[in-house]
């Protein structure tokens, strides 16, 4: 595996190949726009490796098993959240990206950290070579709690984030899954949670907060909202999974991410973004790359890796280095 770094000309070259390779492999996958169900309310999602190889002292990879409930009548509904509906139901991007991260064997590269093409990558989780905490910020959740309730067993701090009237959903589906995560205490002030025995006595503060990407700015209200906050000299990922579907997202959604990684950066937190799209539209995720890196300045690598090639996804890695 290796991050490729795109630019003004290897973007194209990038997104070329990959949809051929998606050519290449169209018979083994899915055609569907991604929702993982589009008739069940109640979701059973196992998240656990693809093929389990028992080894003497293979390290235990932990296994989850959400519940998830999703709302497939606010999906078509006109007249809920806006009309902006997509985070009422359950997309494969989260099931698969996050499978990836939690299993594949080069994908240490995310969650212990390294270094590919030159590239040093800040491990998503905590780890023994040094003292940073680790925080999560996830934008656009849906209201999916498999990347909070997985992600908080191994981070100091995770807030998901999404618009208004998808957060109550959230909030019960992160209640209802909270006993997934084993291996930390979880503390929250947005979200009701149990005092339950976990392995260790490590913690996680896991919270909800309203975040529209779509208007966001780092506004005085939102700089007030101490949800968003977090010690100084920490590591910042954000992470976003199927958010650029149309050509009309691209620019808020850049637009809030920029302001994040200035916001954040300016406080003495190293910050970067892992971002997960599903290839449907090619001209979508061209104009994404384009205002991305040419427009916006952004230092973009994408994942070349064989799982993640012959599949529908592609994760890009994003700094702002100005």
């Amino acid at each position: 595996m290796e991050l490729v770094p795109l630019d003004e000309v290897s973007l194209y070259e990038y997104i070329f190949e990959r949809y051929v390779e998606l050519e290449a492999n169209a018979a083994d996958l899915s055609q569907d726009l991604g929702i993982l169900s589009r008739s069940e309310s109640e979701l059973n999602v196992d998240i656990q490796p693809h093929h389990i190889v028992k080894k003497k002292k293979a390290v235990q990879k932990d296994e989850y098993s959400f519940t998830v409930r999703q709302s497939l009548t606010s999906l078509h509904s006109n007249r809920d959240n806006n009309n902006s509906t997509t985070g009422y139901v359950l997309w494969t991007t989260s099931t698969f990206i996050l499978k990836w991260l939690l299993y594949n064997e080069h994908a240490t590269l995310f969650t212990k950290g390294g270094v590919s093409n030159d590239v040093e990558v800040q491990s998503l989780f905590q780890c023994e070579q040094d003292n940073k905490s680790r925080y999560i910020l996830e934008l656009g959740t849906g209201m999916s709690p498999m990347f909070p309730i997985a992600f908080s067993n191994y981070v100091e701090k995770y807030v998901a984030t999404d618009q208004k009237d998808i957060l109550p959903r959230l909030k019960d589906n992160i209640q209802e899954n909270q006993a997934e995560c084993r291996r930390r205490i979880l503390k929250s002030s947005t979200v009701s949670l149990e005092n339950l025995k976990r392995r260790t006595e490590l913690e996680c503060e896991l919270d909800v907060a309203l975040l529209n990407w779509e208007l966001f700015t780092t506004s005085e209200k939102a700089k007030e909202d101490p949800v968003l906050h977090c010690d100084p000299h920490c590591h910042l990922n954000i992470i976003a999974m199927d958010v650029i579907y149309n050509e009309y997202l691209i620019a808020p959604f850049l637009n809030t991410l920029q302001s994040l990684f200035v916001w954040y950066s300016g406080q003495g937190l190293t910050v970067s973004a892992s971002i997960g799209i599903q290839l449907r539209t090619q001209d979508v995720l061209e104009m994404f790359l384009e205002e991305a890196i040419i427009e916006r300045e952004f230092t973009v690598h994408a994942v070349n890796e064989e799982k993640l090639n012959q599949s529908r996804f592609i994760l890009l890695h994003i700094t702002l280095d100005h």
